[in-house]
């Protein structure tokens, strides 16, 4: 079993106040945000807030946000705001946090480790004063220059054992399977929750990814679910606190009729889904459009995203993220095409959250492969252009909210 860190509260605050100095933090007061009906507002004055986010990868295996040995961190960080995003779902790996062979190793020793020299070399260039910290701090710093660059940031726990995602036998997919151990979860939460309390625009912590595999069941659900949303919250009490469904987070019906009503910070609680052209089994190659649309929609609503709309016979509430969706964009897959359009008209009518998977262009390694290509990537291989931009128009489309005050739910 992994070994679990027991840190101090003395080396948590030395740790932050090394990174701070290193990374030159500076936060903005009033980004935090509150649940309010459907809706995420502002803490502050109420003002809405539309989470429009794109995923950056920092889960595989060398635990470092992948890219920054193709471009520097903070030219990165900017390109992010400029193509229109607001935020940023930022993944993580239980073990950075929690792993005592892994927490002090530094970028360097551990892509020397992955046999990753030609990779770490671009890294030397491009952002040379991450080599030789810890890869805790490492990613401190990513977050803070997201920070600097305006953009909020939602910190998602991807994965316990570092590596690509997702498969139902992977060990990863639920709470008690090889390397899901749930007192290290809780533990890296509460980390993760403590290293950027003081950060306002680190604005939600959702609590694990695509839940999934042969020991998923309702009841340990709400067990654990409840669990470590109160853990995140005696730590910070500030952050949106974010949970996915079972089933690859295509599921959250149960919650119809019992959500987690006994939790004392519902104006924190906000449920995710993800949305892929296989994720309901509908045919988008084959068929009349529409009416592929319309069964694929009906599914997504009734897996959870009604939970938007209020009912006679349900008792709440809440906003849904889409928090991950995506496309190969080379543009020659017909069922990815046909649901991307599907997509887009969904959520122009529905006005939600979202954040598109993923932002990388290639993988520092992944199934083995050294740079490895990432063909439903905003950025291209080089990380310096987008890598489709009649994509990225279609993202900036529903990029804002509406801008009228009458929404009708």
């Amino acid at each position: 079993m992994a070994s679990v860190r027991r840190a101090s509260v003395a080396d948590t605050v030395v740790r932050l106040l090394m990174v701070v100095l290193l990374c030159l933090c500076i936060t903005c007061d009033g980004h935090y945000l509150n649940v309010s009906s459907r809706w995420l507002v502002k803490e502050a004055d109420g003002q809405r807030i539309k989470l429009a986010c794109v995923n950056w990868a920092g889960h595989l295996e060398t635990m470092l946000p992948e890219g920054l040995n193709r471009q520097p961190l903070n030219r990165l960080a900017y390109h992010v705001n400029g193509m229109g995003f607001n935020c940023v779902r930022l993944t993580f790996a239980t073990y950075m946090l929690t792993n005592a062979t892994i927490y002090n190793r530094t970028v360097a020793q551990i892509f020397m480790d992955a046999k990753l020299e030609h990779t770490l070399r671009g890294i030397v260039i491009h952002n040379p004063e991450l080599i030789n910290l810890p890869i805790q701090d490492a990613y401190a710093c990513v977050v803070q220059q997201l920070t600097h660059a305006g953009l909020l940031i939602i910190l998602d726990n991807h994965v316990s054992k570092p590596q690509w995602c997702c498969a139902n036998n992977d060990g990863n997919g639920f709470w008690g399977d090889m390397f899901f151990d749930t007192n290290a979860w809780v533990q890296g939460l509460c980390l993760v929750a403590s290293m950027f309390k003081d950060n306002d625009q680190v604005v939600g912590i959702s609590l694990r990814n695509e839940l999934r595999g042969p020991k998923q069941n309702i009841n340990d659900w709400y067990k654990y679910m409840a669990l470590g949303a109160n853990a995140v919250h005696k730590v910070n009490p500030n952050t949106l606190i974010i949970l996915s469904g079972l089933h690859f987070d295509t599921d959250l019906r149960f919650l119809a009729s019992n959500h987690l009503k006994n939790l004392s910070f519902q104006d924190k609680l906000v449920y995710e889904m993800h949305w892929y052209t296989s994720s309901y089994g509908v045919n988008f190659a084959k068929g009349n459009l529409n009416k592929a649309c319309a069964i694929a929609t009906s599914s997504v609503m009734k897996g959870g995203a009604s939970m938007v709309i209020p009912t006679t016979n349900r008792s709440f509430t809440s906003p849904i993220i889409i928090s991950e969706f995506g496309i190969d964009q080379r543009g020659g897959n017909k069922a990815n095409n046909n649901f991307i359009t599907c997509f887009f008209a969904f959520m122009a009518s529905m006005d939600l959250d979202w954040a598109y998977w993923p932002l990388q262009g290639d993988y520092y390694i992944r199934h083995g492969n050294e740079g490895d290509e990432e063909y439903y990537g905003i950025l291209n291989s080089r990380w310096n252009e987008p890598r489709n931009t009649n994509l990225l128009s279609r993202l900036q489309a529903i990029q804002q909210p509406w801008k009228s005050g009458n929404f009708p739910f």
